[in-house]
């Protein structure tokens, strides 16, 4: 009789803990990002981007907002180390207000990683100051072919920049060829009195989808570029100005990482280049 009962409560124990490990959901848009298609790639293709979205809102006072939304899917064993997030900040003029990350595994489980699991550091560990920092997630030990990996972030800035660039396709670290993209968007959100203008390059104009004073860019089923020797911008990028009589009551920052990569993203992730 004892025997009985100590299996039943083991037998407890064991549902309880496949509960715990699959009680994690992913966010709807991860769901829907996992469960896209992509073709076939060359077998050293290490991963394909199935989301990489940024909206920006920027309000008359110069205060701006960046949500953005990136989901990969990893292809294989070497290019686990690509689940990662990665948010850079400046100290004095803006901060990352949320950054949370999930894993979908292969067999459907997810786990989830937020504060506990991030970590925060200076994006150039030979200064001996820098308002330049990094906040970041791993999920490389956890991850392998088949997995998809997300995250989502929120960062703020007091600052207005004249201009925004946004990479719709680009290296990741320790990537030499662009990954190949099914879906890049930019949003730029912006007050009602307010207009926008942008410059797509290494592409055909990029024309946005303007609602209100909202303007949104995007691609779609980008193929993978193999890297050239010397070459710095050989994915599409775009480059876009917002323009109203209020920009010119904005400060102007000091050059930030955010300002200066010429493919965009660099800028959003410190280290993404």
């Amino acid at each position: 009789m004892l025997y009985r009962l100590a299996a039943f409560f083991c037998l407890l124990l064991v549902c309880a803990s496949a509960l715990a490990t699959t009680s994690e959901d992913a966010p709807a848009w991860l769901q829907q990002a996992a469960a896209a298609s992509a073709p076939a790639y060359a077998k050293d293709v290490p991963a394909v981007v199935l989301q990489d979205e940024q909206q920006v809102s920027i309000n008359p006072d110069g205060h701006i907002v960046r949500t953005t939304t990136f989901a990969i899917r990893i292809l294989t064993h070497e290019g686990r180390a690509l689940a990662t997030a990665l948010e850079a900040y400046e100290t004095d003029t803006g901060k990352v207000r949320e950054l949370h990350a999930w894993l979908i595994r292969p067999n459907g489980q997810v786990k989830r990683y937020g504060k506990d699991e991030t970590f925060d550091i200076a994006a150039d560990d030979n200064d001996v100051y820098n308002e330049s920092r990094v906040k970041f997630i791993s999920a490389k030990d956890d991850a392998d072919a088949g997995a998809v990996f997300g995250y989502q972030a929120v960062t703020e800035e007091r600052a207005l920049f004249p201009q925004d660039e946004w990479a719709f396709q680009e290296k990741l670290p320790g990537v030499n060829a662009c990954l190949p993209v099914l879906a890049s968007r930019y949003v730029l959100s912006l007050p009602t009195d307010w207009s926008a203008s942008a410059v797509t390059f290494n592409h055909d104009k990029v024309e946005p989808t303007v609602n209100g004073s909202t303007y949104t860019w995007e691609l779609h089923n980008l193929a993978p570029i193999e890297p050239e020797i010397a070459s710095l911008k050989c994915a599409p990028w775009l480059r876009a100005s917002p323009s109203a009589t209020h920009r010119r009551k904005a400060r102007r920052p000091r050059p930030s990482a955010r300002a200066t990569s010429p493919t965009g993203r660099t800028c959003r992730a410190g280290t993404r280049s």
